[in-house]
Formats: structure tokens, sequence, C-alpha cells
């Protein structure tokens, strides 16, 4: 059997199981089952040997039977340019997210202390640390499993970004670092870090949300994602901390579309004055920040 014929074949049975983008999952598991770039699909429409098709068969049945995202079958994902390990330890890292990087890479002072609070996959810090790399950045998460993963993937980007970049013109280039430093801390919220920029992709949805969420959701940590009857006491928590630590000036939060007025409150009730609530590219209200001193 040929690519095609076996991604024609799987894409009714996916759209049968409620999967809105049957025809792209189908696409992604069949080369990653060939072990070839997506594109090849188009371009070869290669043969299947027994052995590569029986993985396809079982990465399809695995997505339309029990609905295991795409980026957990393939076990890696794609990040603000980045391809970052995916496990069922982390979230699936989202575009949406990519707002809350490109913010604070724009609003972070110079040289500034940085934490990601609830890092994950560390797609967040990963991302902040290949745009700014003046930054000093910390990965916190209380998941050990997680952490293990982001580590991983700061390790596996800095080794691509290392190979893959145009030799350096000047010695001035030569001795800048490749990435932002990043640290890791096992922690809760701010832990022992002290440092002047907090950002997050918090834990935000309902708890009464589990049972109108999509099936993928429940191969994701329930830690990452599900916080209180209005979704907010993470946030609560982190924005109390922030307070408290004087030195913090500068604070930048994902939530929920219909979360940014409670947490320009939450920011402003905290001596944070004026926060700012920006939507993602769908409209939604997706990220708010503010700023101090």
């Amino acid at each position: 059997m040929r690519a095609r014929d076996l991604i024609r074949q799987a894409t009714p049975a996916l759209e049968a199981a409620g999967i809105d983008t049957a025809r792209l999952d189908a696409e992604l598991l069949v080369a990653h089952a060939i072990g070839i770039e997506r594109s090849r699909l188009f371009l070869d429409d290669p043969e299947l040997d027994a052995a590569q098709r029986e993985r396809a068969e079982a990465l399809l049945a695995a997505r339309a039977e029990h609905r295991i995202p795409v980026a957990q079958l393939v076990g890696a994902w794609w990040f603000d340019g980045h391809e970052l390990e995916v496990t069922a330890d982390v979230l699936v890292p989202r575009p949406e997210t990519e707002l809350l990087v490109e913010r604070t890479a724009e609003l972070a002072p110079h040289g500034a202390g940085v934490i990601d609070v609830g890092t994950g996959s560390g797609a967040i810090a990963i991302a902040l640390a290949a745009r700014r790399p003046d930054l000093t950045i910390t990965a916190s998460d209380v998941s050990e499993a997680a952490l293990a993963v982001a580590r991983r993937n700061a390790a596996a980007v800095a080794r691509a970004e290392r190979t893959s970049s145009a030799p350096p013109a000047t010695e001035e280039v030569r001795s800048a670092p490749w990435l932002a430093p990043i640290a890791f801390q096992h922690a809760s919220l701010l832990g022992a870090w002290r440092g002047e920029v907090v950002i997050s992709n918090p834990p935000y949805v309902e708890d009464d949300w589990r049972a109108q969420a999509s099936p993928e959701l429940a191969h994701e940590p329930e830690l990452a994602l599900y916080a209180g009857a209005d979704g907010l006491d993470v946030i609560r928590a982190l924005v109390a901390q922030c307070a408290a630590h004087a030195e913090v000036a500068l604070v930048l939060l994902e939530h929920g579309h219909q979360q940014g007025a409670a947490i320009r409150d939450l920011l402003a009730e905290a001596g944070f004055p004026d926060p700012i609530t920006e939507p993602d590219l769908a409209g939604h209200d997706r990220m708010t920040w503010a700023r101090r001193g």
C-alpha cells in the first residue's frame, strides 16, 4: 500500500471519531510511521513495507479509538520554531502561547532575571532564551517528570542552534551565547527564585470543565490544566507571591478567554497598575500583563 492510499483510507475513520483535523492527523501519523517529513508524502508517495504499515495503522487506531493527541503519538511538537519532545507528563505546546513569548521578549528589561512558572515541556523558557540571549531564565515546575522533559528539550535545542547557525562573522558574535542560560527549579510557583520578570501559562481551566472537555485533554496532566471552581486558584496564589516580592516588576500570564477582567483586577489590587489584556490570533482574550515601579 502506498502512503496516499492509507491516508485516504484512514481519514474517514478519524472524521467518524470526531476529529476535526482528520486529514492532517493521518498525514502526520503516516509520515512518522515511515520516518519521513510530511512533505515527502506528496513528493514521493512512498510504498509502505509491512512493518511501516503496521506502525502506521497502530498509530491511526490509537488516535481514532483513544483520542491520544498526535503530539504524544509522534513524541514531538513544534513551538515558536523549535521541535520539542512531548510526553504524557507535559501539556502539548499550543500556538496561542507564542503570544506570551513574543510580548515577554519585547518587554523584559535587558539582562533581567525571568522565571517561567509551570514550565512543562520548557517551551516558553526555551523560546524566550532563543529570542533574548541576554536574559537569565529559570524554568520552574512542581513536577519532576515535566522538568526532566524540559531539561532534555533545552539541551536538544541548544545543540540544534549550534549546529544549524551560520559561522559567526565577528569575535563579538562568536563570544555571545546561543541561548540565554536556563536554570531548572523543582518548586511550587516562585519557590526560592528572585528576579524581575514572572511569566506563566498556569493551570486555568475550571474544574467543572472536565465533563465537557475534549477527549484529548484526558491524556494531558490534570495538574497543568485544572485550577478550582473558577480556574483562578493558581493564578491568585502566583499573583500574591509576585506582590510580596519587591523585585518583581513585570508579570505576564496566559489565561482563558473569559478570565481577562478577573485577572486585571487581581493584578491591579496586588500593586501592578493598568494591566493590559491581549487577544490571540483567533481574537480571544489570551494573555494579561502588567508592570509596577
